[in-house]
């Protein structure tokens, strides 16, 4: 841990609880396989409440109007940008995670950590509906 993972993560997570936006991180995990059933079984899901900046929408210049519609195209006209506290936060998974905001569920597209030296300050989450 550097020295000012500390006091700039816990700087992050009181900014962001200031405020008073959260929203809820589910991760789903794949269960066994079940070569007999045809099915999985023992899938796991666990939800923890994160801090949230307000989602924010990109910038034209930022959105790439050429790429085709689908979950791992770039920036599209619709996605989001979220700011998440990483101070007692799983670290999210584009792969097995959910966002809900206000209600709305987004898929997670893409994860940038935003390093306070050895540790994530906060990740930038860029959402879709």
């Amino acid at each position: 841990m550097g020295i000012l993972d500390g006091p700039l993560r816990a700087a992050v997570d009181a900014v962001l609880g200031a405020l008073q936006d959260t929203a809820t991180l589910t991760r789903t995990t794949q269960g066994t396989y079940d070569p007999v059933g045809g099915g999985t079984f023992g899938e796991v899901v666990t939800t923890e409440t994160v801090k949230i900046g307000p989602p924010a929408q990109y910038s034209k210049a930022e959105i790439d109007w050429t790429a085709p519609a689908g979950r791992f195209a770039a920036i599209q006209r619709d996605d989001m940008k979220i700011i998440m506290a990483a101070l007692g936060a799983s670290y999210p998974d584009p792969q097995t995670d959910t966002l809900t905001v206000n209600g709305v569920l987004h898929r997670i597209v893409k994860v940038s950590p935003i390093m306070s030296g050895a540790l994530p300050a906060a990740f930038e989450l860029q959402v879709r509906k």
